[in-house]
């Protein structure tokens, strides 16, 4: 009880921010509701309606409160369209999925006015279930945009079958549930998207199977949320740094879906991990939405996993590999760029306050924290054609303690067309199978960087060697938060730290990351086709091949004095 009294008080907090933003003008468009840019109405009901209809809250059987959702109801309908859909109004028109977002806090929300029996709330209750009956025609005929949509338009269609017990809801969602799950064997979505859409399709699932009792809906969530036990930093936020969704790069913990969704799987599937990672995400859970409706819908459901516990791993070293190797630029000849990045190798290794994660497929393949001490991001950039970075297709375990990254890189000029392959196109140049040219002067280059995790220190070998003159760099970007020091550093403009010789030393708190030995071979700054964010602290080392360097990466922790 003592989760569920929790979230009462900060959902009651949220909604005193809410309130007095709600626009009382009757000959507003908004009315009912706040303003686009504070928040959407479906989530302004998601939070009135738990908070009208829990008995341990201050609005409970409020009168002015379910005035308001009322009125927020009636908003909501003038939203939706002749279409039955809704639009997302700064993106998505006519929207399905994003109908389909709304159904599953509007279908909640009317089942806990449903399960209240509250023979006052029977309007609230009308309203709502009429929105719902009208978004039928939308989702039973509407499309998608990207993978995670169709698990969430099954989840909207088994939330509408619960109500509406039509076989035409059911066999709609069976047609994106028989495409087959975009997961891999180890859990990860197409999207790897770890701090938005992971919990979106994990929860979206969940109603699936218990709707449908379709099993293997339950399976894919509860393969994607073991996953996410080893995609945590030391410090609990989320594993962003490979994301291919709007939350790359970002700091972020687990939130609200995070929670329900553990909570609810680990009940089901009686995981005491799950159970203690739901406790993770309660705990850092700044803005409740959608939890309160859920205790008060699968009230036992939600409060198993707050008697049972179990550790969570913090010492591990995960090589998440599909076996697929990604398309990356300049590999052989590629002249097609950066492939789909879905089943890219990750490894992950943590050791209590350290974090390691490397990545396959982009041009930052290194990112390491120890506590507070965080290197953003690591790179090998190389005077290539203008390649900027190098990418690497895959990750290999060499030993117990060592990855090799490899590349093969293949680039060089083109030769004249036949006249009769470029007459049709009038000299366009933009326009001509310029692939069909052939290839001149091609320049092979293998690029190996092995990484060998060791107990105080990450040693990297860095071997470029066949082209010779070959400028080259290795940036590290740091955490801008912390600060630099070395006597080797040159500061040649704000951001931006060469590390002619020696040691560079970043700290954050009483925690560092050292990074040796510096060089300084060539003048550039910044290598051409290389896009350096200026928002970091960015220690470049400069080499000329052929290049054969080590690098030694050590942390650790000053004793507070």
């Amino acid at each position: 009880m003592h989760s569920e009294i929790s979230l009462v008080e900060k959902q009651e907090q949220r909604w005193r921010r809410l309130e007095p933003q709600i626009v009382a003008d009757p000959a507003s468009y908004w009315f009912g509701s706040t303003d686009i840019t504070v928040t959407n109405v479906t989530e302004l009901l998601a939070t009135a309606v738990p908070l009208y209809c829990h008995s341990q809250s201050r609005y409970y059987r409020d009168s002015d409160m379910l005035q308001r959702i009322i009125a927020a109801t009636k908003q909501l309908h003038r939203r939706q369209l002749a279409s039955g859909c809704i639009s997302l109004m700064n993106c998505n028109i006519d929207s399905p999925p994003d109908t389909a977002f709304a159904v599953h806090l509007i279908g909640i929300a009317y089942q806990v006015l449903v399960k209240s029996g509250f023979s006052e709330a029977k309007e609230a209750e009308q309203l709502l279930r009429q929105f719902l009956e009208n978004t039928k025609p939308c989702l039973l005929t509407g499309g998608i945009h990207t993978p995670n949509h169709r698990w969430v338009m099954c989840r909207a269609l088994a939330l509408l079958y619960e109500i509406f017990p039509e076989d035409a809801l059911r066999d709609r969602a069976y047609q994106y549930l028989n495409e087959g799950f975009d997961l891999t064997e180890y859990g990860e979505w197409t999207e790897r998207s770890n701090a938005v859409y992971n919990p979106h399709c994990d929860l979206a699932l969940y109603h699936v199977y218990r709707v449908f009792g379709h099993e293997p809906s339950l399976e894919a969530g509860c393969r994607n949320l073991n996953m996410m036990l080893y995609l945590l930093h030391a410090d609990h936020t989320i594993v962003t740094e490979y994301s291919s969704r709007q939350d790359r790069g970002s700091q972020e913990f687990m939130g609200g879906e995070y929670e329900i969704a553990y909570r609810l799987l680990a009940a089901e599937t009686n995981n005491a991990q799950f159970a203690s990672m739901a406790k993770l995400a309660a705990k850092s859970n700044k803005r409740p939405t959608l939890e309160l409706m859920y205790w008060l819908l699968y009230p036992e459901k939600m409060a198993w996993a707050d008697q049972h516990d179990a550790p969570l791993p913090t010492e591990y070293t995960k090589l998440f590999d599909s076996g697929r190797r990604v398309r990356v630029p300049k590999e052989g000849g590629n002249r097609e760029g950066f492939g789909p990045m879905h089943g890219a190798a990750v490894l992950r290794h943590r050791n209590g306050p350290l974090s390691v994660t490397a990545m396959a497929g982009q041009q930052d393949w290194l990112h390491v924290q120890y506590g507070e001490a965080k290197l953003i991001a690591f790179r090998l950039v190389i005077g290539y054609f203008g390649l900027g970075g190098v990418s690497f297709p895959t990750i290999q375990q060499v030993d117990e303690r060592t990855y090799r990254l490899h590349v093969d890189l293949l680039w060089g000029y083109q030769g004249p067309l036949e006249q009769e392959i470029a007459a049709p196109y009038g000299g366009y140049f933009s326009d001509m199978p310029n692939h069909l040219r052939e290839l001149t002067h091609a320049v092979r280059l293998p690029v190996t960087v092995e990484l060998s995790l060791q107990d105080n220190a990450i040693e990297m070998a860095v071997v470029a060697e066949e082209v010779p003159q070959l400028i080259a760099q290795l940036v590290a970007a740091f955490d801008d938060a912390g600060e630099l020091e070395g006597e080797g550093i040159v500061q040649p403009k704000s951001s931006l730290y060469q590390l002619r010789q020696g040691a560079a030393v970043y700290r954050k708190g009483t925690d560092w990351i050292r990074i040796s030995e510096g060089a300084h071979e060539h003048t550039y700054e910044v290598i051409r086709g290389d896009n350096m964010d200026f928002g970091r602290k960015n220690v470049t080392i400069n080499l000329v091949g052929p290049v054969r360097r080590q690098v030694t990466m050590e942390y650790g922790r000053t004793s507070a004095e």
